[in-house]
């Protein structure tokens, strides 16, 4: 049995790609840079001021995690300990971007009251002014330049005044 040479350095180089490629977007400086354009981007999207803490991108799945994400507008104020965002491979072959997955973990939404009193109302309220709020935050969302097929919510503590609602 012969061993072929050329297969043996195709596998050494395409290893070696694969690695340096994983190491350059594990790096700090990569994800500084992508921290900083997805920060500049979304701010002016938003209307508000965000901050990301630390970003991985992860090659497989194909897709990123951001980590102490905070938002704030007028409007509300977000702190996140995770936002994971899975791309899927179907990506790669694809000229529009979808993303198969957004994952909110581990936060609390803070929604600032405009010119109401701050007594508090019960639980039935609360959901009934989410309900009423949710339809623009829906457009929101449909408006975004790719589409996101799932959104996730885990442990995230919604507060509106003196009322809290946790969402498990």
């Amino acid at each position: 049995m012969r061993i072929n040479r050329f297969a043996i350095i195709y596998l050494m180089v395409v290893s070696i790609a694969f690695v340096s490629v994983r190491e350059a977007l594990h790096s700090q400086y990569f994800a500084t840079f992508v921290s900083s354009k997805i920060t500049t981007w979304l701010s002016s999207k938003l209307n508000g001021k965000i901050k990301i803490g630390k970003i991985k991108i992860e090659v497989l799945p194909f897709g990123m995690d951001l980590q102490e994400v905070m938002f704030e507008s007028d409007v509300v104020s977000v702190e996140l300990a995770n936002v994971s965002i899975v791309y899927g491979i179907q990506n790669i072959f694809k000229s529009d971007v979808v993303i198969e997955q957004v994952t909110l973990g581990e936060g609390i939404v803070h929604v600032k009251e405009n010119n109401q009193p701050s007594e508090n109302k019960e639980i039935s309220q609360i959901l009934e002014d989410l309900k009423n709020v949710w339809p623009q935050v829906y457009t929101k969302i449909e408006d975004l330049p790719v589409r996101v097929e799932n959104l996730i919510v885990e442990n995230i503590n919604l507060t509106l005044g003196q009322n809290n609602l946790s969402l498990p």
